[in-house]
């Protein structure tokens, strides 16, 4: 699981469990603009970087 910057919690899972076969639902990429649903006047969020998730270093 991870925390996405600026977002709330949203898990992210790997399909490695054997038996039958679900589709999992792909995650948000580093870079992608989102709409802004609350009351903080922001309109777009940019996801900057994924807290706990370990990839290549300075890959935006």
């Amino acid at each position: 699981t991870g925390t996405f910057v600026l977002l709330p919690f949203l898990s992210i899972g790997r399909g490695g469990s054997s038996g039958a076969k679900f589709r999992i639902s792909l995650g948000l990429p580093v870079g992608a603009v989102i709409n802004c649903a609350d009351n903080t006047g922001a309109k777009n969020l940019y996801i900057i970087s994924v807290k706990g998730i370990k990839g290549r270093l300075n890959r935006l």
